[in-house]
């Protein structure tokens, strides 16, 4: 999971779906890449999700997989702090 982690904020295609903690940090990237633009901030409420939020996982691909496989919602999972940038985005990763 971790190295899905790695290669999500690299632009690698995953099945992650790269959100935030922060509203202030999800405005950010809201913003940065077109400024000019209109953009759109979606926010999900965590009666909604499955899996953990606010502790960092470090399971490997194969459990987390395992957990989610019989669910019809979606899943957060928060990565350890596995770079500087993962933890000052307040990364946290929906699956599904």
């Amino acid at each position: 999971m971790e190295l899905l982690a790695r290669l999500q904020h690299h632009g690698a295609a995953t099945r992650l779906l790269d959100t935030s903690r922060s509203a202030l940090v999800a405005l950010y990237f809201c913003c940065v890449s077109n400024p000019k633009k209109m953009g759109l901030l979606i926010g999900v409420h965590t009666d909604h999700l499955a899996g953990c939020e606010s502790e960092p996982d470090a399971r490997k691909y194969e459990e987390v997989m395992n957990d989610i496989k019989d669910t019809d919602t979606l899943f957060t999972w928060e990565p350890p702090v596995i770079t500087n940038r993962i933890a000052a985005q307040h990364s946290q990763f929906l699956i599904q």
